[in-house]
C-alpha cells in the first residue's frame, strides 16, 4: 500500500527549500546577463534566432489551426463531398454536364447534388454610370442544399428556374445586401440590374456564409439535362444522406460512371471513373488524402 501511495503521490518541497531555490536564482540570472553584455554580437544573433523561431512556430500553428483544426463553416461539413474524375493520369476536379447528369440520375446516396462555376467572373451591377462590379457564379438549384445555406430572407432557386429558358432570378450574399443595398428589408422581389439586364432578387443568404468560390451574386446554372457538351469546365459537390458512408457513395457513383461509359464509350475511356472526395480545408487544397 505504501509503494502504491508513493507511486501516485509526490512530496511537496518545504517552504525553506523553495526560498533557498529562489535565493540562488537571482545570482544565476545576474551572471547570465553579464555574460550576454560582454558578447553583444552573440547576444544579438541569439535573440534574433529566438524571435524567428517563435514567429515561425506561431505562423505554422496559425496555418494548421485554420486549415486542419477549424471546422468548415457549413452545417455537418463531414457530409459534404466533392465529385472528381479519376483516370490513369490522376484526378481532375472538372466535370462535364452530361456526366454530372448521369451521376445524378443514378444517385441513391446523396440528399443534394450541385454543379457550379469554377470561378466567379465580374458582374456589372447597376445601370449607366452607377454600375459596380461584383463577383458572381452560376449554380444549380441544389447548391445551397449541399452547403446547408438556408436563406435569411426569401428563398433559393426553384427547379424550374434552373432549366434552360428559366426566369432570370438571383440570390445575393448578406454582405452585398448590407453594403450595396443598406440592409433594405423589402429588397426580395425587387429587380437587380446585371450587365444591363433585370434579374429578380428571390433570396438573401445568411451572414457568415462563404461560398466556394467566393461570390456575392448567385445565378441559376440552367444546365440542359440533355446536353451533349462534353467539355469539363464545371465543379460538382454533393451532400451525403444521413448514415451513408463515403465508401458506399463511391460505389454508387462508380456504378453510375460505368453506366455512362457503356452508353457513351467515345466520351469516356476505360481508365476513367468518378471519386467521392472529402471536402478539403482550403478551396485550393489537393485531394490526394481526401479521396
Amino acid at each position: 500500500m505504501r509503494i502504491f501511495a508513493s507511486f501516485f503521490f509526490c512530496e511537496l518541497p518545504s517552504p525553506r527549500r523553495v526560498m533557498d531555490s529562489m535565493g540562488s536564482l537571482a545570482p544565476d540570472l545576474g551572471h547570465s546577463f553579464r555574460i550576454l553584455l560582454k558578447s553583444p554580437g552573440f547576444t544579438g544573433v541569439a535573440v534574433a534566432a529566438l524571435a524567428l523561431g517563435i514567429g515561425a512556430n506561431t505562423a505554422i500553428f496559425s496555418v494548421v489551426n485554420t486549415v486542419l483544426l477549424q471546422p468548415l463553416p457549413y452545417p455537418e461539413p463531414d457530409r459534404i463531398m466533392r465529385l472528381a474524375r479519376t483516370s490513369s493520369s490522376g484526378r481532375e476536379n472538372s466535370v462535364s454536364i452530361p456526366k454530372f447528369m448521369a451521376w445524378k440520375k443514378s444517385n441513391q446516396v446523396f440528399s443534394a447534388m450541385a454543379l457550379y462555376d469554377y470561378s466567379g467572373p465580374g458582374l456589372n451591377l447597376g445601370a449607366g454610370g452607377h454600375s459596380e462590379q461584383f463577383k458572381g457564379i452560376h449554380v444549380s438549384a441544389e447548391y445551397f442544399g449541399v452547403f446547408g445555406a438556408a436563406p435569411a430572407q426569401g428563398r433559393t432557386f426553384l427547379p424550374q428556374e434552373d432549366l434552360p429558358g428559366g426566369a432570370k432570378s438571383a440570390v445575393i450574399s448578406h454582405d452585398l445586401w448590407k453594403t450595396r443595398f443598406g440592409s433594405d428589408p423589402s429588397l426580395v422581389g425587387k429587380p437587380l440590374m446585371l450587365g444591363g439586364e433585370p434579374y429578380n432578387i428571390v433570396g438573401i443568404l445568411p451572414a457568415g456564409f462563404h461560398s466556394d468560390p467566393p461570390a456575392d451574386v448567385f445565378l441559376p446554372m440552367r444546365a440542359d439535362p440533355n446536353s451533349a457538351n462534353q467539355g469539363h469546365y464545371l465543379l460538382a459537390a454533393a451532400r451525403l444522406k444521413p448514415g451513408v458512408s463515403r465508401e458506399t457513395a463511391g460505389a454508387n457513383m462508380k456504378m453510375a460512371a460505368e453506366q455512362f461509359r457503356q452508353a457513351n464509350p467515345k466520351f469516356m475511356d476505360m481508365t476513367e471513373s468518378v471519386a467521392v472526395c472529402r471536402w478539403p480545408r482550403t478551396w485550393s487544397g489537393t485531394f490526394g488524402r481526401f479521396c
